[in-house]
Formats: structure tokens, C-alpha cells, sequence
């Protein structure tokens, strides 16, 4: 009979005063106090979560517990989740394995699983590093993924929960809800917002944060929130960040990476541009002294865009009809944008597009915009000059006083309400005479959304973004109504360069410039062109005056000469 081995006392104890030290330093899950967005999170009864927070704000924590206490059957807020009788099948997705997985979400395994939950009660038996998979000592098990690996990886068997730290791709965020159907399996999703406005923010962040009735539970932290920060750490961290990094990284709110293009723009209905009605019959609304413009982006694997724009006499306008499809044809994409039409009661005056139309189709030679005018609908191309575009937007965007009588003035920009009779009509002055350029209506959905979300092109290398300028070129996606509301803008008038004067200075100052360009024209002296031929037939302004002193001719400003 073999002797039994001594045991090494000492090793034991050293052992043990080891454990006892890491769990001084860094204590399990049983030591594990939730702070209150926390508890918010693990009391959630809801099937999708997004638990948006500022860097070391405790969201990864919370993620690696809620996926510890599912997989133990140990959930100590959620008790009908430890009735489950089959093992769980758990999976957490991370950026990449080398420091997503390897170097943050691991470790975070390690500290707050403890070893009587573990296969074999200790870390080595139950993680198995060549599959990355870690068992339970109840059968349960949890595997690690990346965002790195192709998709098809992500198939496979039912899962019970997944847990995505950071913003996921949206392919892989759908290919790992397929595997919870069979088990109407939860998932979360823990991230900082530095990536912007993407996917996330449309499909799961709008609609639901601030909205208990929402599908998902949206629970936002910012950094000074985690109780167990000091506050000179995150002064620390504040000092090498700055502008947008700081909304981001310490806030931990959604910001526009790269940085919006028009941020004077608000999407917000009845607070700055975007009106907080529609406009129910744009025939009655917008009459026959308001010019209509149509102006079309064309799409064929993208959506074709159509906005409608009415500007009224001063130049004022509002947006107050779109028309966005995919995968239509011609045919029916003007059968479709021919049904607005009999819809507003009014053919519009002006039809621009995409000067791109006129490119020749290798199928039947014909260009897109002949293949329109064949259905009544002729468009004109519009300026294509993106940059200059942009900046014209952008001031259409400001508001500027409102310089007109009360018996032609909009209701829209402080003209008297339908039926009043003028006699009782105040009209508005000083900051409240000014308007907003343009104003756009909220049913146009499409519009405004891109609008929100349209941003700068970045670097997808963050070392040439460090490195270099950044990027005077809009970033090529989800912009297909804001180009054809450029195409729309681009057709009328620059404007005037803002002036920083009170609005009765701006309007006195309007008006002497007015005054100074008529008296410009009216003088003698001045040159002017010569469309009827008169020099040739005798007449020298220098000598003979005006012709409106020699013969009642009149001077047409649009046209630019005396007729």
C-alpha cells in the first residue's frame, strides 16, 4: 500500500491567505452591492436591455453578474429565472478576444464567480481556454465571443441569454437573437457610446428611453454616478478628453462621431424648426402666390427621396411632404410620387434633381430623367456643389426677421390666424419677429431623421484620425433626403451673411440696404445690361437720364433693366 503523500501545511495556508486577500482586494459576487442604476438593471423584467454609461461607470460589471447569477440559478432579483431546470446556455460578445474577451471580460469572471459555483470549484477545471468556455458546477455553461469572428460563427444551438459588451454589429446582434426564439431568451447590451449615432440609437435608444412602455429598458450613467469612483480619478480622465469624448466617455451619451453637419438643426417637434403640426391640405395652406419646388435624390438599391418644399413670397419656406421608397422602379416610383401630387391638389412649380439623372442607362440608352419625362414628370438638375450646398442649408436653418404686412403674411411665421380680421392682428416685433428660415413638418420622418444624423466622414483607422485633418466631406450614408432638400435649397437665393444686431437693427439695417441697391440702379450714372437693344437705337443714359423720365418705362428688379 502506497504511503500517503505529507501535506505541505505551509502551501495550504499560503494558499488560503491568498484567497482571503483577493477577496479583501476583490471580492465575489456574494460582496457584489449593486448601485442604483444597477439594481434598476437586475430588477428589469423586460426581454431586451441597453445599459448605456460613461467609462468605469459599473456597466460591464453589472453585465458579468447578471450573466454569473443566471448561469448559477443564483439571481437574487429575479427569482423565477432560478426555476429554470435545464443547465443554461449562456454566451457574452465582446470587440475582440485579445483585449475584450482575454482582458476585460475574463478577468471579470474570474473575480466575481465564486469557486463553489465552478466546475471542480476552482477557475483552471471549469474555463476551458482552446473552446472559451466556462462550466458550472450545476451543468450551466457560458461561451465567449468576439465581434471579430465571421458570422457564421455566431449559429448554433439555443442559447438562454446573451450579453454584448460594447456596440455590437447589427448582423451579429441579429444572428444571436435567432438563438434565443427557441428559449424566449434576454439580452443585454452594456456599452459606451463612443462609436455616435449608429444602428443602436435608431433601432433600441429612440422610442424607448424615457418610455416605460417601451420594449427595451434604457438605463443611462454617467461616470460620476458610480459611487465608488473618486472624484479626482475622474477629473483625471476629463483632463485628457475633451468636447464630443467627454458627452461620450464620462456622460456616456450618444453623440454624432465626427460631428454633426447641421447642428443647428432640432429635430425636436415644436421647439425650433420642425413644426409641431401637419399640414393637412397643402392646396389651402400654401396658394398660388407660394412657389412649390419637388426635388428628387434617385435611388435604385437605395431609397428614392422626394421632398416637397413651399416658399412664400419673403422666401420663407416649409418642408411639408416626402416620398421615400426602396426598390421601385421608375414606373412606380412616379406612380407613387404622381399620388402625393393629386394628394397636396397642386402640381408643383418647379421639379429639381440629382444632376446624375442624366447619365445614360446601358439598357435602353435613355437616362434616368428622360424615363421620368416619359410620366409628365420633368425634372430640371440641380447644384451638385455638396460643400456650397451645405453652408446654404445650414443658413435656411437661422432664423432671420420677418419683413411683411399683415394682410400677406403667413401664419407660419406670425401673420395672423386664419378668420381673424386684421384689425385685431398685433404684429410681432423685436426677437419675436424672427423666424426660422425653413421649417419642415413632422411628417417627414425620413427627412428629419437624416438630418439628425448627418455627420462628417471619419477615419476607420483612429490613429489617421489623431494624426490628420479631419474629413470636409459628409459621410456617404442615410442621406437621401437631405441631398434632395439641397437640391430644393440650392434652386433659391443665397443669404445674406448673418449680422449680430437685435432684430429692429437687422430689419432697420435690411431695409437701408434695400433702399441703396434700388438707389444704384435708379442712378444715371449707373451701367446697366441692355436687353431691348436701346443704346444701339440711340439712347445714352449718361446724357437722356432714365428711361422712366423719357418714355414711362418701368424698372422690372427681377429682371434686372427697365421695360
Amino acid at each position: 500500500m502506497p504511503k500517503p503523500k505529507a501535506v505541505d501545511w505551509t502551501a495550504k495556508l499560503l494558499e488560503l491567505g491568498d484567497k482571503v486577500k483577493s477577496q479583501t482586494v476583490a471580492p465575489n459576487i456574494k460582496k457584489y452591492a449593486p448601485h442604483e442604476k444597477q439594481f434598476i438593471f437586475h430588477s428589469s423584467r423586460k426581454k431586451r436591455r441597453l445599459y448605456i454609461g460613461g467609462n468605469r461607470s459599473g456597466k460591464t460589471t453589472a453585465g458579468v453578474c447578471e450573466s454569473i447569477w443566471r448561469a448559477s440559478k443564483t439571481h437574487p432579483y429575479r427569482p423565477d429565472l432560478n426555476q429554470i431546470i435545464e443547465p443554461i446556455r449562456g454566451r457574452v460578445v465582446a470587440v475582440d478576444f485579445i483585449k475584450g474577451v482575454d482582458q476585460i471580460i475574463i478577468p471579470q469572471f474570474k473575480q466575481w464567480t465564486p469557486p463553489a459555483y465552478l466546475r471542480g470549484g476552482v477557475w483552471e477545471k471549469a474555463y476551458d481556454s482552446g473552446s472559451r468556455v466556462l462550466h458550472f458546477a450545476n451543468g450551466s455553461t457560458i461561451e465567449f465571443m468576439s465581434y471579430d469572428q465571421d458570422l457564421d460563427k455566431f449559429a448554433g444551438t439555443s442559447r438562454h441569454f446573451v450579453h454584448f459588451d460594447e456596440e455590437p454589429p447589427r448582423p451579429i446582434w441579429v444572428e444571436c437573437l435567432a438563438r434565443l426564439v427557441d428559449t424566449n431568451g434576454d439580452h443585454w447590451i452594456t456599452m459606451t457610446p463612443v462609436e455616435g449615432m449608429t444602428w443602436i440609437f435608431e433601432d433600441l435608444y429612440e422610442g424607448n428611453v424615457d418610455n416605460p412602455d417601451g420594449d427595451v429598458e434604457v438605463l443611462e450613467i454617467n461616470t460620476f454616478e458610480n459611487p465608488y469612483l473618486t472624484e479626482e480619478g475622474i477629473q483625471g480622465l476629463m483632463q485628457v478628453v475633451d468636447g464630443d469624448d467627454i458627452t461620450a466617455r464620462i456622460g456616456g451619451k450618444f453623440v454624432t462621431v465626427g460631428g454633426r453637419i447641421y447642428k443647428n438643426f432640432d429635430p425636436t417637434p415644436g421647439a425650433a424648426q420642425v413644426l409641431k403640426d401637419i399640414v393637412d391640405s397643402p392646396k389651402d395652406t400654401f396658394g398660388r402666390d407660394w412657389l412649390w419646388v419637388m426635388a428628387l435624390d434617385h435611388g435604385l438599391n437605395n431609397p428614392t427621396a422626394v421632398v416637397w418644399i413651399a416658399f412664400d413670397l419673403n422666401g420663407f419656406g416649409v418642408v411639408f411632404d416626402e416620398y421615400y421608397k426602396t426598390d421601385r422602379t421608375i414606373d412606380e416610383n412616379a406612380a407613387g410620387i404622381k399620388e402625393h401630387i393629386v394628394q397636396h391638389g397642386r402640381f408643383p412649380d418647379l421639379l429639381v434633381a440629382d444632376p446624375s439623372i442624366k447619365n445614360r442607362q446601358a439598357t435602353n440608352k435613355l437616362s434616368i430623367q428622360q424615363e421620368y419625362q416619359k410620366y409628365g414628370l420633368s425634372f430640371i438638375l440641380g447644384n451638385n456643389d455638396v460643400k456650397a450646398g451645405i453652408v446654404r442649408v445650414k443658413k435656411y436653418f437661422n432664423k432671420y426677421p420677418y419683413i411683411s404686412s399683415g394682410e400677406s403674411r403667413p401664419e407660419f411665421f406670425g401673420g395672423p390666424p386664419k378668420g381673424q380680421p386684421i384689425g385685431l392682428w398685433t404684429p410681432p416685433t423685436g426677437e419675436a419677429n424672427l423666424y426660422y428660415r425653413l421649417q419642415i413638418t413632422p411628417n417627414c420622418v425620413n427627412l428629419i431623421r437624416e438630418l439628425k444624423l448627418y455627420r462628417w466622414m471619419t477615419y476607420t483607422n483612429k490613429k489617421l484620425a489623431f494624426e490628420r485633418n479631419p474629413y470636409e466631406e459628409p459621410n456617404k450614408k442615410d442621406d437621401h433626403a437631405a441631398d434632395a432638400l439641397r437640391y430644393a435649397i440650392m434652386t433659391r437665393p443665397d443669404l445674406r451673411a448673418e449680422k449680430d444686431l437685435p432684430a429692429e437693427a437687422a430689419r432697420n439695417a435690411l431695409f437701408q440696404e434695400m433702399d441703396q441697391r434700388l438707389s444704384e440702379t435708379a442712378n444715371p450714372l449707373h451701367r446697366m445690361d441692355d436687353p431691348n437693344n436701346l443704346v444701339a437705337m440711340g439712347y445714352n443714359p449718361e446724357v437722356d437720364g432714365r428711361p422712366t423720365d423719357t418714355g414711362g418705362w418701368d424698372y422690372d428688379e427681377h429682371m434686372g433693366g427697365y421695360y
